[in-house]
């Protein structure tokens, strides 16, 4: 009976040294590791599309983020739900809606730099969130995609 408990105890004992052989090829091999040159060019792509989206947005601010376009802030803030918040409701004029434009393009030539990426990565989700709120009529799924990664992209370390 001794005999057969060894025989177990050994062959448990191998099979337990392979395992912990194996896990351990797993989590040393570079597979499982993130490389810095990827996380920077993903950086800098995502700050790249935040200019581009802003450019195109601009060529109709007026129409599309004022008061003097289709959907005023009074119009707005009475259909949405109370949970939905934009800072560009504060105020509806087109030269207020341009200096958040402005506010959100140094935040993304901050994280095309790589200067404080995490809070930058925040504060360019709340503006983002924020300027899709402001006229939701203009969305699609593209945005709502682009959202969410700009979200995962907080918890990233991409400086």
């Amino acid at each position: 009976m001794e005999e057969e408990e060894d025989v177990v105890f050994k062959v448990a004992n191998k099979i337990r040294k392979k395992i912990e052989g194996v896990m351990d090829f797993i989590y040393s091999s570079p597979v499982m590791c993130l490389d810095t040159r990827s996380l920077a060019i993903f950086r800098i792509l995502i700050a790249f599309m935040h200019i581009v989206d802003l450019i195109i947005r601009t060529t109709n601010i007026k129409e599309h983020y004022s008061d003097y376009g289709v959907w005023p802030i009074d119009q707005a803030t009475f259909s949405l739900s109370s949970i939905t918040y934009s800072i560009h409701w504060m105020n509806g004029t087109p030269a207020f809606q341009l200096i958040l434009f402005l506010i959100q393009a140094i935040l993304a030539l901050s994280l095309l730099i790589g200067y404080k990426t995490t809070l930058t990565s925040i504060l360019l989700y709340i503006f983002q969130t924020s300027l899709h709120n402001r006229n939701h009529l203009l969305q699609n799924g593209g945005d709502d995609f682009w959202r969410c990664i700009s979200l995962w992209s907080i918890f990233l370390p991409l400086g």
